[in-house]
């Protein structure tokens, strides 16, 4: 998938731009997300002919991008409907991978900051969180569905290393539920020793990794 590349802020406030073919997109212009689910799994009697045409063909397309919309920050996106697309805007590169990635077959173009491709793994930041912490780890407990044990064991761990390595009770929680590869949730790690550590244990649970980068603006 081609990425394009800009030196400029989209509006003044977003890095990140996943822009979907959309034919659907008047549904997302006219109703929130519970209405625009209960379209889809209604019998569709009570609507505009073109609005029923538009919810049978698409709502296996509708209803997952509507189910990853609701895991995420709703303050960390945003989006613009055109006709027939849909552009959506993010500072997070975890969102713009999810989009590009879980819904390829819709995207019709991206774009990233200039040198600062999704494959590069970098963050740009006017400060590093906390004053410290020079990287961003996601976490995949998907790896360990079969081993509770091991989990818990991992996430003792974690909890060791603080303050080198954040683990929040709520990462904590959702890294012993979580048993399937959807939801993404992180540590923030200090830098590259601790982050040589984090490798070394168990790596398989170790996802993309991200380095924050401080920008001059």
């Amino acid at each position: 998938m081609k990425t394009l590349t800009t030196n400029k802020k989209f509006y003044n406030k977003w890095l990140y731009k996943v822009s979907f073919d959309a034919p659907y997109s008047n549904l997302f212009r006219m109703y929130d997300f519970d209405k625009i689910k209960k379209l889809c799994n209604s019998d569709q009697d009570d609507m505009f002919r073109w609005l029923s045409a538009s919810v049978k063909s698409h709502k296996d397309q509708i209803l997952p991008l509507i189910d990853y919309l609701e895991t995420v920050d709703p303050k960390a996106w945003t989006k613009r409907i055109e006709t027939r697309q849909i552009d959506f805007y993010t500072n997070e590169p975890s969102i713009y991978e999810d989009l590009s990635e879980k819904f390829h077959d819709q995207v019709i173009h991206r774009s990233a900051p200039s040198g600062q491709t999704l494959e590069s793994k970098t963050i740009l930041t006017p400060k590093l969180p906390h004053g410290k912490y020079q990287f961003r780890v996601y976490l995949q407990p998907h790896k360990l569905k079969n081993d509770p044990d091991g989990k818990q064991k991992y996430i003792n761990w974690l909890i060791g290393q603080s303050p080198r390595i954040t683990c929040t009770d709520a990462v904590q929680g959702w890294f012993m539920k979580t048993e399937w590869n959807w939801d993404r949730r992180y540590v923030l790690v200090e830098d590259e020793g601790t982050l040589l550590m984090l490798k070394l244990r168990n790596p398989e649970v170790m996802g993309s990794v991200y380095n924050y980068v401080l920008s001059d603006k």
